[in-house]
């Protein structure tokens, strides 16, 4: 055999070999993972991967490509610039990548991490309130589900048409804040420090919270969002000592007092719900 043809059976073994592995969608960082288009062939053995990832400022995005089996294995995967427990899913065929971690349906591995777990609900009795109870109707809901409006929510937790972004499971803002600076935070996200209308919303909070004390978006007896106040869960030892302390937060016990505007404390950023258009 002549050396052109060795070198030519030489390439066709390589290309054969090469060609072994997946075909698979691959994108770096895109806010749909649906969205993402170019594709590319990996090497033989691994298979196809979504991950989900979010910034400091709240930014979601998926990265989309390819991966070694074995790193499909873990069931949490935390990266050392991204403050929250991240969703990512494998598979095993051509082009089953594109779509968010958890609904891939093509011969999926184990995925690597689940949503956020929820904190066990925490039961108070106060001589003016009724105990908590979990309702039924409302529960924390993840938010990455493609053919729910809850997929309008894509950074935290939605409940009766209203987002809502817990600033202590997300990256910088795990901190805890001034009321100032907590406020400022949500308005340059387009959101607001929360207000709360009944007890469900009040205790969905809670829960959301993990029974932290944290922020709420109140003055007097006038919520910053501009919506009625038509509901409180004031703690009356609070509620009637409230000199040099203008502002409010919701404590572990799930009720509200009085608070020094400077003192620091989680806090959650509300909005509505974006509707698809």
């Amino acid at each position: 055999m002549g050396l052109h043809n060795v070198q030519a059976l030489c390439l066709l073994i390589f290309f054969l070999a090469k060609g072994d592995g997946l075909r698979c969608y691959s994108c770096s960082l895109v806010g749909d993972p649906q969205a993402c288009h170019n594709t590319t062939r990996c090497e033989a053995g691994k298979l196809c991967v979504v991950t989900e990832t979010i910034d400091d400022a709240f930014n979601l995005n998926f990265r989309l490509g390819c991966v070694a089996e074995q790193d499909c294995i873990n069931t949490l995967r935390r990266s050392s610039d991204v403050k929250r427990s991240l969703r990512e899913q494998c598979c095993r065929e051509n082009l089953c990548n594109r779509g968010y971690p958890g609904t891939l349906t093509t011969r999926p591995t184990t995925p690597k991490s689940t949503a956020a777990p929820t904190s066990s609900h925490v039961t108070t009795t106060h001589p003016h309130h009724s105990p908590l109870a979990q309702s039924p109707n409302h529960t924390i809901t993840p938010s990455h589900q493609p053919i729910d409006i809850s997929n309008r929510c894509p950074h935290g937790h939605s409940l009766d048409g209203y987002c809502y972004v817990p600033s202590l499971k997300y990256g910088q803002q795990s901190s805890k804040v001034s009321r100032q600076d907590a406020d400022k935070f949500c308005r340059s996200h387009q959101m607001m420090l929360p207000s709360i209308h009944s007890q469900d919303e009040n205790n969905f909070l809670h829960r959301l919270m993990e029974g932290n004390t944290f922020w709420l978006g109140l003055d007097d007896v006038h919520w910053n969002d501009g919506t009625a106040f038509n509901f409180n869960m004031w703690n009356s030892d609070s509620y009637h000592n409230t000199h040099n302390k203008t502002c409010v937060v919701m404590d572990s016990s799930n009720e509200w007092k009085a608070e020094s505007c400077h003192v620091h404390h989680y806090f959650v950023c509300k909005r509505k719900l974006q509707l698809p258009s």
